[in-house]
């Protein structure tokens, strides 16, 4: 397993938000669908099997109260 279903939630709940570009298949398609194995391509056998951590912690999503921005750059 590489991401856990938590990460699954988060990671796709970012790919689908419209608030940032999401992250795409390597081979020119569209959005990637993740799962515990890997980011997966519904049109081909593309798979990426890393995010940034600030992705699938949820951090990206400032709306939510957490202080993401803090994290994602490292500030105290």
């Amino acid at each position: 397993m590489i991401f856990t279903d938590a990460e699954v939630e988060e990671i796709n709940r970012y790919q689908n938000a419209g608030e940032y570009h999401p992250l795409t298949c390597g081979n020119g398609h569209g959005t990637l669908i993740a799962t515990n194995e890997g980011l997966i391509c519904p049109e081909c056998d593309y798979k990426q099997t890393w995010v940034h951590g600030w992705i699938k912690k949820g951090n990206w999503d400032v709306r939510r109260g957490e202080d993401g921005y803090q994290e994602m750059w490292g500030l105290p």
